[in-house]
């Protein structure tokens, strides 16, 4: 089984801003969208 993945570099899609950040809590869909780690779901 992989690891987790709770880091990903958010990229903002207007201005090209790109930060790392740690996933908080139930901002997964923030982290699918406009990061570079990709979420699948169904894996718990």
């Amino acid at each position: 089984m992989s690891a987790i993945i709770l880091e990903s570099v958010l990229t903002c899609p207007h201005c090209g801003f790109a930060k790392q950040e740690a996933m908080p809590p139930g901002d997964c869909c923030v982290f699918c969208s406009f990061g570079t780690v990709t979420v699948v779901r169904g894996l718990t």
